[in-house]
């Protein structure tokens, strides 16, 4: 969602006396501000972490630099497991999405690709392809919101991706990682 939607949404919610707003891996954090408000984004990145355990030979890529600090904070849960990202490119105009390596090692590891959103998947399966021409031995898929639009888990599927894991923000039958205690501790905290 475009800074300006977001402002304008935040906005109304002030406007209509909402002392707090709670969301769950909002895409960019530094949009959520608005005064009079207190904007609470809560991160699932430490029960990502608990679902990835103790590997050995992982490493976290965040699918282009606007998401790198997910995949940094799920680093940190983990005790500094390897992480980088991939460049990406999307040409406005036809919505097609190109990517560039960068120097990565991934060849004989597993690979977690982090991110807040899954869609159509197209970046995923972009991002698997560049990473099996790589080395990876397995690519799976991690993302808060899983929309999954036009089967895209099929597609992405067929294009290598090992697993997908979703949080329960959009149930689908991904939907491994449960934020009901987090979203729960933020209210018990508010309500004190």
């Amino acid at each position: 969602m475009a800074s300006h939607k977001l402002q304008t949404m935040l906005s109304l919610f002030s406007s209509i006396g909402a002392s707090s707003i709670i969301t769950v891996d909002v895409h960019k954090p530094e949009a959520f501000r608005i005064a009079n408000t207190q904007c609470i984004n809560i991160e699932p990145f430490e029960l990502y972490a608990g679902r990835l355990g103790k590997m050995n030979n992982v490493v976290l890529l965040s699918p282009d630099f606007g998401s790198l600090w997910r995949v940094r904070k799920v680093s940190e849960y983990l005790g500094g497991a390897s992480f980088s990202y991939l460049e990406k490119f999307r040409d406005r105009v036809t919505g097609e999405v190109a990517m560039k390596p960068k120097e990565l090692d991934v060849a004989g590891k597993e690979v977690f690709i982090i991110d807040d959103i899954i869609a159509t998947g197209g970046t995923i399966i972009e991002a698997t392809k560049i990473l099996r021409s790589l080395g990876a031995v397995k690519v799976h898929a991690v993302a808060t919101h899983c929309l999954l639009l036009n089967m895209a888990d099929s597609r992405m599927f067929e294009a290598g991706v090992s697993s997908i894991t979703c949080s329960n923000t959009i149930l689908t039958r991904y939907s491994e990682i449960n934020v009901n205690n987090l979203i729960v501790n933020v209210i018990r905290g508010l309500l004190k």
